[in-house]
């Protein structure tokens, strides 16, 4: 039986426990849930090493509000990537576009739709998934360009020949250890048959004993 994926863990931060139970309400059917009912109790919460895949984060809060401790995560190198989305009751344009410039990915307003807010939650975490999946292509390919410059060098570096062929037995690559055992360069070898290495050029002796290893 193959285990499932690990369910997308939301952090709710809010100082309502009326806005934190309509939030678990409309989420907890699909995401795993925590809250906190202030800034700081979030920032405390967030250094436990499972860290949040998104964050609702309420505005308006008393001591800490949400621009503050958003300000906090993005100067934390643990928590800058995770998306936030602000929970606000002010609808102007200079709030929502100060959330915006803060790095928030979007914000939903007070009353909240949840209706509005499930398919807000679902876009970002789709989002962030995608992301997440690019970074580790990024990682694999990086990984990979590594193991071939290793391997690069191990062939060019070899103090044995080496001659690499495609599957009709066509030469694709020769080590410089081969051009000077061979007497044959990389230019000349590449595209011909190994059958060059009988050819004369190549003592026979030296050819039986490459063909050999």
């Amino acid at each position: 039986m193959m285990n499932s994926a690990p369910a997308t863990r939301i952090l709710i931060v809010d100082d309502t426990p009326a806005n934190i139970e309509l939030l678990l309400g409309a989420l907890e059917d699909e995401y795993e849930l925590s809250f906190a009912t202030s800034g700081r109790q979030a920032l405390a919460l967030l250094q436990t090493p499972e860290l949040p895949d998104l964050i609702l984060l309420d505005v308006m809060m008393p001591e800490m509000d949400g621009y503050e401790v958003n300000a906090t995560l993005k100067q934390d190198l643990r928590t800058r990537h995770i998306p936030v989305i602000f929970i606000t009751a002010k609808t102007d344009i200079l709030s929502e576009t100060r959330a915006l410039a803060d790095g928030a990915v979007d914000f939903i307003h007070k009353p909240i739709n949840t209706d509005v807010l499930r398919a807000r939650v679902r876009v970002h975490v789709m989002l962030q998934q995608r992301t997440r999946a690019l970074q580790q292509s990024l990682l694999d390919i990086r990984l990979a360009q590594e193991q071939l410059r290793i391997q690069s060098m191990a062939l060019v570096q070899s103090p044995t020949s080496i001659v690499i062929t495609d599957m009709n037995a066509t030469i694709q690559y020769v080590n410089p250890y081969f051009e000077e055992e061979s007497g044959y360069s990389a230019a000349e070898a590449v595209g011909q048959n190994p059958r060059i290495l009988n050819s004369g050029l190549t003592d026979k002796s030296v050819f039986e004993d490459m063909w050999h290893h």
